[in-house]
């Protein structure tokens, strides 16, 4: 009986490993469509009124389809949610980098809209390994911490080189990239 149990179980977790396999260019689609709602709310979106950024929107929405499926190929069973997470901010980032250039603004909806994306992401994460999801939780809250402050230190030092809206975003990204990513990326 526990044999066939176990079977069981081991057939629900492969089945499991396949659909967040296939979904992550679902989630790069979900990203793009998340862009679009948020910018359709904005009153003070940048104006596209030139070729150049119309080329530059349509190329991001490629690149993030392109990246989520290379890590679909690239797929790692001990990494289930890194890659969910990786197209997320990737979506976020892509989209703010363009509107950061036109207006000097993050605006914060990105920036909620990035924690409501990592809530939903935290779900499947509970379902499959509720202690290690938590403690995972946990560290990446830890380093939310830590990178505010030190973000923060950096915009009273500096004569405002950081503003508040980099302070969030820099503060956001330990939830998506852990605290060696998120510092990586902010070195990079």
């Amino acid at each position: 009986m526990d044999s066939n149990k176990g079977k069981i179980e081991k057939g629900f977790l492969n089945k499991m490993e396949q659909i967040i396999k296939y979904c992550l260019p679902v989630i790069a689609g979900t990203m793009i469509w998340v862009q679009h709602f948020i910018i359709n709310k904005m009153e003070d979106f940048p104006q596209i009124v030139n070729v150049k950024d119309k080329n530059y929107l349509l190329i991001q929405k490629i690149i993030l389809i392109a990246i989520s499926v290379f890590l679909l190929f690239r797929y790692d069973p001990y990494d289930m949610f890194a890659e969910w997470k990786i197209i997320c901010i990737l979506g976020l980032l892509l989209i703010i980098a363009y509107i950061d250039h036109k207006i000097q603004i993050i605006p914060n909806e990105f920036i909620l809209a990035g924690l409501i994306l990592r809530g939903v992401i935290l779900l499947p994460e509970l379902f499959v390994g509720f202690s290690d999801a938590i403690r995972n939780v946990l560290f990446e809250l830890i380093a939310c911490l830590v990178m505010l402050f030190f973000c923060l230190l950096l915009r009273f030092v500096s004569k405002k080189g950081v503003g508040m809206g980099d302070i969030k975003l820099l503060a956001l990204l330990p939830l998506f990239l852990g605290i060696v990513g998120c510092f990586e990326a902010t070195l990079y």
